[in-house]
């Protein structure tokens, strides 16, 4: 017999080494335990937890409050929460007991499918009316179809048998919910108005079960397996081959080979789309061994994590191999958790122990080159919820705990489709949620509360990453930046595609629009985990503004009407005092520009030469009288000086009509007449300007 152990220390002091961060935790207070038991997201990630809970529950944790109450025992709650953690739903199960088995998962058309155990009965709001299930014996299953975006069950089945039954459920394409577990004798399953009973088994045997079930509650079919094993967790593979893996005891019957089982054996076994077994993997030593987790990985086999047990004070050996090699791992007075390998034929690859801090696996799922794991470990003497991240050859790659002097727990993990990690489990006492170096923590209200926690493996972004306005102004300079975030590597900017600009550290940009050809810029991030991130901002323009000048030889006018003026000297780079006027007449020899304000853009005309001004006599300012003012149809205009013309403009300073006087004149009487409709106006007498209001 040859000796084949690895085993797997944790180093305690590894805590800092994680590269996973963190984004938020919420926890949820209430009267009595509560644990979240199964979480999952949607397409836009949206959190679903599903859990139980004593007494009492408040389902947000925000300031506002969502209480559910328990009526007798222990309860299932259902939680919605958005990306941050907010709360948007809850729901409430009545199933009289307390039970650790729920799954909840979600489709990508707007469905939850969830599975728990109910003793006595189970009592559920259902098309607003509520519906009432009398168990079968002592605890039996149910499935049910929730509406994601209100919490509303579309419809409930329940099955079970005399006994004790356990069942678990998996969502394949959308479309076919994958029910597996154990029965007891005389089992019944409803489908729509029908039950259906197990077929190929012993109805007066503990059996091994696997129904396909459609998306309106329907049994497709169902299958019993002369078996009391009890599978935890199921895994398929690309050709629909089905992996289950769990406990065994007792005999097991497949395909006319037994299998016996002195104490609780790990098992894990395949069955066909034809629902047949293929093989069946059984290791066990003297004491009880499970299987808890089964994962398949697309390029190389299956992922089974679980625990096994010695006797106090005891050697024990457990053969991992059930061929005709032997892969024996030998182990003293330990709850010991593992990670097996072997392939779609049930051939084995490797085992890896874990020999201290009591860790105990509970969940696992690879992502990328990487399984990670969720469980709980007893440092010092305490229970704490444990991530850890292995590489695929088994070996250990990182690990962090939820730092507390109480009793905590992880009971799932689960990545949305954006690669964040989001966990549910239990608290018992002030517990940091943060695994890197900063301190974000929870205090319990009462016993144990239930926490769901987001995070990710890389650092966190939000999704809208850009600032800067939207509304862009042409012929001017738009500034758009990102927010610091640690651990950027590189930003890549681009309009419409077209790069701009590129720099490893550049976390401005500054663009200059000279016409509204670009619809949108981009920002792609490098992160430290080399995984890009990329944002685009949808541009809108304003209307543009016309700079340009008319030169004349006295005096200059600005094209751009409707709009605000400050005229500037160029020379000296500063604006001339109360010239704001579309039209500019200089008092000196010189280059003029305008600055044009309008909707809210500013642009700058070009330099203009004045080299021609009136005489000092010409551009003496007028002093006048205008009466009546405002005025309905005639004005008096009257002066100390004599004038030969008067001009009429608009309040956007454009020349209606002009008044020629020979000889000149000190005083005339205008009429206004229908031409002019009502609103302001301007009167230039030589180079001063008077306004009117006609009413």
């Amino acid at each position: 017999m040859k000796l084949y152990l690895i085993a797997l220390i944790f180093l305690i002091n590894l805590n800092n080494s994680f590269s996973q961060y963190f984004n938020w935790a919420k926890g949820y207070e209430g009267l009595g335990k509560q644990i979240g038991l199964s979480v999952c997201s949607d397409t836009i990630g949206n959190i679903y937890t599903m859990g139980s809970f004593e007494n009492t529950i408040d389902l947000d944790p925000s300031s506002n409050s969502y209480i559910l109450t328990s009526d007798d025992q222990t309860d299932y709650y259902i939680s919605k929460q958005d990306s941050l953690g907010d709360f948007v739903w809850g729901k409430k199960i009545e199933v009289n007991g307390q039970y650790l088995n729920s799954t909840i998962i979600s489709d990508s058309l707007g469905n939850l499918y969830v599975c728990g155990q109910y003793n006595n009965f189970l009592k559920a709001d259902i098309n607003s009316t509520d519906s009432i299930f009398i168990n079968r014996g002592s605890v039996d299953l149910f499935i049910a179809k929730i509406n994601q975006t209100n919490g509303d069950i579309i419809w409930l089945k329940t099955y079970g048998s005399s006994g004790f039954d356990l069942g678990r459920i998996y969502l394949k394409n959308n479309s076919e919910i994958l029910f597996y577990g154990r029965v007891d004798v005389n089992a019944e399953f409803s489908s729509n108005d029908s039950i259906l009973h197990l077929n190929g088994s012993n109805i007066n045997s503990i059996n091994l079960f696997l129904a396909k079930i459609n998306s309106i509650g329907e049994i497709i079919s169902l299958t019993g397996y002369l078996s009391s094993s009890m599978p935890f967790s199921l895994a398929m593979d690309n050709s629909d081959n089905i992996y289950l893996a769990g406990t065994t005891q007792g005999t097991t019957t497949i395909d006319n080979q037994t299998y016996i089982s002195n104490a609780s054996d790990l098992f894990i076994c395949k069955i066909d789309i034809t629902n047949d077994i293929k093989w069946y993997y059984k290791v066990g030593g003297m004491k009880d061994d499970y299987a808890y987790n089964i994962v398949y990985d697309n390029n190389s086999g299956l992922y089974i994590s679980g625990k096994i047990q010695s006797n106090y004070n005891k050697f024990d050996s457990i053969d991992f191999d059930p061929s005709n090699q032997t892969k024996n791992v030998s182990f003293y007075n330990f709850d010991l958790s593992y990670l097996l390998k072997i392939d779609t034929a049930g051939n084995f690859n490797f085992v890896k122990l874990q020999e201290s801090g009591g860790y105990h696996i509970d969940k696992i799922l690879l992502k990328d080159t990487l399984i990670y794991t969720s469980g709980s470990m007893v440092y010092p003497n305490i229970i704490r919820g444990v991530i850890c991240k292995f590489k695929l050859d088994g070996s250990f790659f990182d690990f962090k705990r939820l730092e507390s002097n109480s009793f905590n727990q992880i009971y799932d993990i689960h990545f949305n489709n954006k690669g964040h990690l989001v966990m549910t489990g239990l608290f018992s006492g002030p517990t940091d949620f943060d695994f890197g170096n900063s301190v974000y923590n929870l205090t319990n209200s009462n016993n144990h509360d239930a926490f769901t926690m987001k995070m990710s493996d890389c650092i966190y972004y939000p999704d809208n990453l850009i600032t800067g306005d939207s509304i862009i102004c042409t012929n001017s300079a738009s500034y758009f930046g990102v927010q610091p975030y640690n651990g950027i590597n590189e930003y890549l900017w681009s309009t419409n595609g077209n790069i701009t600009n590129y720099s490893n550290d550049s976390s401005q940009l500054e663009v200059y629009f000279q016409s509204d050809t670009s619809s949108f810029i981009t920002l792609k991030i490098q992160n430290s985990c080399q995984k890009n991130t990329i944002d685009s901002l949808n541009l809108n323009f304003k209307t543009a503004i016309n700079p340009s000048v008319i030169s004349f030889t006295d005096h200059l006018e600005a094209n751009q009407l409707n709009a605000n003026y400050q005229w500037i000297d160029c020379n000296s780079l500063q604006i001339i005092q109360n010239e704001n006027n579309r039209i500019f007449y200089p008092k000196n020899i010189g280059e003029f520009a305008v600055e044009i304000t309008f909707e809210g853009c500013i642009d700058t005309s070009n330099c203009y030469l004045i080299s021609t001004i009136n005489s000092i006599d010409e551009l003496t300012e007028v002093s006048c009288i205008i009466s009546p003012n405002p005025s309905e149809e005639n004005i008096t205009i009257e002066s100390d000086n004599t004038f030969e013309n008067v001009s009429i403009y608009s309040e956007q300073m454009e020349l209606i009509e002009k008044h020629n006087f020979n000889p000149p004149t000190n005083k005339i009487k205008l009429n206004l007449g229908d031409d002019l409709s009502r609103g302001i106006y301007f009167i230039k007498i030589q180079n001063s300007y008077f306004k009117i209001l006609k009413i």
